[in-house]
This record gives structure tokens, sequence and C-alpha cells, in this order.
């Protein structure tokens, strides 16, 4: 079963001119391509990375739900600490559920540090309602560190100290580290993080899906969509990722496009930009190589960045998602209509939106602009999964033909070993 379909028609030289891929050249890294299909096909078989395992487990949904269940029934609030790959594939599933306003607990993603933000928060909790899930595959991150650290203080403070145990829980590796050793001292229930898991791949472990059963998303079907789309890839080569890659590499080794625009236009997947994001630049940044990920949103961003994207320097390639069924939304009746916008008679919002993302494609095409196009005909958890897998997939296809380790991120480490050395000299 498909949950989305992928046109590249908009990339290629028949439709964009010179600006566009021959046919030639994207045969050549398709060929590429299955290469890094092979390899996923090899990890899968000999059963190597969890990643690839996650969407057929189903066993470990059970417990998972009974842990959100006990979350659900004791918080009004649930706040989600962790930083980057920890935090982002929870945020992009929240927006299939953030608009529920009966959904209770709020859930709210702790994902940056801010000491004013912090603060304000604090106030505004009832700690005794309040559950605390904080996520560090390493245990080691400093500032996961202080939110929690800042966390337990405020308990002690209100003098709930009793309540620590109840109100905690951390994911984090089997391995000794910081946070474990705190949950230790504390009684504070953990949940394994696999070792093996890289942050920016984890969405459909514990990571991603405890939180997605707390907002009340079914994770089987996350995992189900999820999938469809590694199934696809075992059973055919020139699947949607492999097509998606070969597209992406050369467009950046043979016509110089090596900046990514991310534009989904439906706010349930604004956040599947950011992770997006990290996603292909944690994994393909390296040795010189790499894409630029840009993340942008329809049709807010055709009223600031839009300029640019069409008149500024050619060196992107545009990836625009659309809801195929456009109809929902709001109707506006001919009688309200001024004489101004007579266009909007008797049309829905979702038409108009849908028009917009059509009107953009064409005019970024017209533009010599290359505009890969990704379907919906829902947007849901089993479309989300589908999704969420494809642009995984393609990125570490991406970082095989580009030749670079996509599960790695060896140059922030010396970033994170500065900050402590200034923040001891202090």
């Amino acid at each position: 079963m498909t949950f989305y379909t992928q046109n590249l028609a908009g990339c290629f030289d028949t439709d964009i001119g010179d600006e566009g891929l021959s046919e030639q050249s994207f045969k050549a890294s398709l060929l590429k391509a299955q290469n890094g299909v092979t390899w996923i096909r090899n990890a899968y078989e000999n059963r190597q990375w969890p990643l690839l395992l996650l969407p057929e487990e189903r066993g470990d949904l059970e417990s998972l739900t009974s842990i959100a269940d006990l979350i659900k029934q004791q918080s009004q609030t649930v706040l989600i600490l962790g930083m980057g790959g920890s935090s982002l594939g929870g945020q992009t599933l929240l927006g299939l559920a953030a608009l529920d306003e009966a959904r209770s607990p709020r859930v709210i993603f702790m994902e940056n540090l801010d000491g004013h933000t912090f603060s304000q928060r604090l106030k505004s909790l009832e700690l005794d309602q309040t559950t605390i899930i904080a996520i560090s595959k390493s245990g080691k991150s400093t500032e996961t560190a202080m939110q929690v650290f800042a966390l337990i203080a405020a308990f002690r403070t209100a003098g709930l100290q009793d309540q620590i145990a109840q109100r905690f829980l951390f994911i984090t590796g089997p391995d000794a580290n910081p946070l474990r050793d705190l949950a230790a001292e504390t009684n504070i229930p953990i949940l394994d993080h696999d070792p093996d898991l890289g942050g920016r791949y984890s969405v459909f472990s514990s990571v991603g899906m405890l939180p997605a059963l707390i907002m009340g998303l079914d994770a089987s079907a996350l995992r189900t969509g999820a999938q469809s789309v590694l199934f696809d890839l075992m059973d055919n080569e020139n699947c949607e990722p492999a097509c998606g890659a070969a597209m992406l590499a050369s467009m950046a080794e043979e016509n110089g496009r090596a900046t990514s625009v991310f534009m989904p236009y439906a706010d349930r997947l604004a956040q599947l930009g950011p992770w997006y994001v990290q996603l292909a630049a944690e994994s393909l940044g390296k040795d010189g190589k790499g894409l630029t990920p840009i993340s942008a949103r329809g049709p807010r961003d055709q009223h600031s960045i839009l300029q640019l994207f069409l008149d500024g320097p050619n060196d992107k390639v545009f990836t625009i998602i659309k809801h195929r069924c456009p109809h929902d939304g709001p109707q506006v009746f001919g009688e309200l209509v001024s004489e101004e916008f007579p266009h909007l008679a008797g049309k829905t919002m979702g038409q108009l939106v849908a028009a917009e993302a059509h009107a953009m494609t064409i005019t970024l095409m017209n533009q010599h602009r290359p505009v890969r196009i990704i379907e919906t005909d829902a947007i849901d958890e089993m479309s989300m999964g589908a999704l969420m897998m494809h642009f995984m997939l393609e990125t570490i296809i991406l970082g095989h033909m580009l030749g670079v380790n996509p599960f790695d991120q060896p140059a922030v480490e010396e970033g994170k070993q500065l900050a402590v050395k200034y923040l001891q000299d202090l």
C-alpha cells in the first residue's frame, strides 16, 4: 500500500529547460543510488540497524501504552526534555494532534535552553500534576541535564520531593552514564534507548512512540506506514527514496544545487521541516560535502522568502508536500464576497491552499527552478510514518552516494567540549 506519491518531473530539462536534469544524468545517478539500496537491504537482512527493524516491531507497544495511560491519568501537563533528535521526531508527530482542543494532557517540548523561558514555564506549572520525560541517548547532554536538575530542584523547593520518582521518567542508553546515576539516586524509572540508534533516526522507538501514545496517536499505524516504504525498497531497487536520492545527488554534483528547500503545505506537517533539516544536515554535512536544508511552510512563507526563491540565486531544489484532498476548511458563500475577491465565492480554505501550492509549483518551474512534488491522500499516522521513513532512507542512500557516513556527527563534539570548558572558567 502506498501512502504518498513522488513526482520528479519538475526537476527535468524537459519541464524546466537546461537548468533541469537530463534523463541520461538521472539514470546514471539512479544506478549509484541502487548501491545504497543494496546496502540497506543487506543491513535489514542481517538485522543490523535498529531503525530498519522498528517498523515491524509491535511487542513493545503494549508496555508503552500502559506507561502512556498512567501518565495521562496523573498529568495535566507533560514536559518532554531533549535536544535535536531526542525532541524533533516527537514534535513532528505532535503536529497530527496539536489542534485537538479536547486532548489532555498538554504535551510541551522544552527543546531549547533559555533561562527566561524556562523560569516562566516553571511559574505556569502545577508540579504535582506534571510529568517530566527526559530523553538523552548518551545521558551526557549538558542542556538536558540542566533542565532536569532545575526541575528536580523545583520539586524539592515546593516540598514535592516524595513525588520525584512518580513524576519523572528517563529515556537513555543502557550503559553507565550520569542520567542513569541520577535515576538510581532518586528512584526515577528508566526506559532503555538502543545505543545503536541515532537520535535523528529514533522516531519509531520509544523516543517518538511514547509521546505519540500520550497524545492519543496510533503508534502501530505510524510504524505500519514506515514499514510500507521499507518493504517497497526491499522489492524495488528504483523505489521512491532511491529516486529522490538520485535526483538530489545529481542536482548537487552536476547542477550545483546543494540547497534543499523543504516546504509542506499543511500545518500538520509543519514540524516535518525542522526534523528534515536536522536529518539532512547532520547526516550529510561531512568532509566538505552535503546539502544545505532549508525549512519553509506554505502558504505562509510565500509572503516572506518567496522573492529569494524565485529571483535569487538559482542554487536550490524544492520539495513541495501537498495534501491531495483540498476540500477541507470553511467555505465562503457568494453574498459575503466583495468585488475584489470573486474567485473565493463558493470555495473552501483548503481549495485556496491547494491552488496556491499548485501555483507555487508552476511559478518555480517557469523560473527554471527544479521542483519535486510529494502528495498524500491523507495526513494521518500512516502517511506520516511513510513520509518520515522515506526521508530517512533517502538520506541514507544519499550519504552512501556522497561517500559519507550518514549515522555519525563528529564535527559537533568540539563545540560541546568547549562549552563545558568555558562554563568551568566562569
